[in-house]
């Protein structure tokens, strides 16, 4: 008997940017099956708002704005007396559901988007005012910059300033928002993000990226 013909190989054709939001919406959703994933794909202007994430977090911007998993619900929650207070591990466990999320995702297959939808992430770079083809040099300062974060480990001392706390470690506060807005997330979460940010980053192809360094307190 012949042999069946081989199924044709499906060719992507690359939308416009202004209108590539369901064709992205359909390839991000294959990353993940976790079901936290579609409350971020109801988003409108994906690509845009990826380069945005992106290019805040090179600059060290805490890019939370754009991305709703990372603006739990809950208050800040502390420990001990207002003399001494400390992190509350409950404050840590607001962000459990955004670091499942970020480490159920497919490094390999974020790479290959990366690299299919590259003509439209440069060009939204562009409009940012940049030019289209340093974007790959702002994801590897991203990458890198969010795992120079150190993992702080136990509950860190604070101290009041008006409504809001700031780190007792003045070491901290000299990191950038983008790194305090990862530390928030406690040590185990940060952890698991740190792993995946990494995976991603070897999937890209990135070398000499920051190793992982934990700090008492």
């Amino acid at each position: 008997e012949p042999e069946p013909e081989p199924e044709p190989e499906t060719v992507f054709e690359m939308p416009p940017l202004n209108e590539s939001d369901p064709v992205v919406r359909e390839l991000v959703a294959d990353l993940s099956a976790n079901p936290e994933l579609a409350s971020w794909l109801v988003t409108d202007e994906l690509v845009r708002t990826v380069v945005v994430v992106i290019d805040n977090v090179a600059e060290g911007t805490n890019p939370s704005q754009h991305v709703p998993f990372l603006r739990p619900e809950g208050r800040f929650q502390i420990d001990g007396d207002t003399s001494a207070p400390r992190i509350s591990t409950a404050s840590y466990a607001r962000y459990d559901d955004a670091a499942a999320l970020v480490a159920s995702l497919d490094a390999e297959g974020i790479a290959e988007l990366y690299r299919r939808l590259r003509p439209l992430l440069r060009e939204a770079y562009e409009e940012l005012g940049q030019p289209g083809d340093a974007f790959g040099d702002t994801v590897w300062r991203a990458v890198a910059h969010l795992l120079n974060a150190p993992v702080i480990e136990g509950q860190p001392e604070l101290v009041p300033r008006g409504p809001l706390y700031l780190y007792a470690d003045e070491t901290l506060e000299y990191l950038s928002p983008a790194q305090r807005q990862l530390i928030g997330m406690g040590p185990d979460n940060q952890r698991r993000v740190q792993q995946k940010i990494r995976e991603i980053g070897v999937a890209l192809g990135f070398r000499d990226l920051p190793r992982p360094h934990a700090v008492q307190r």
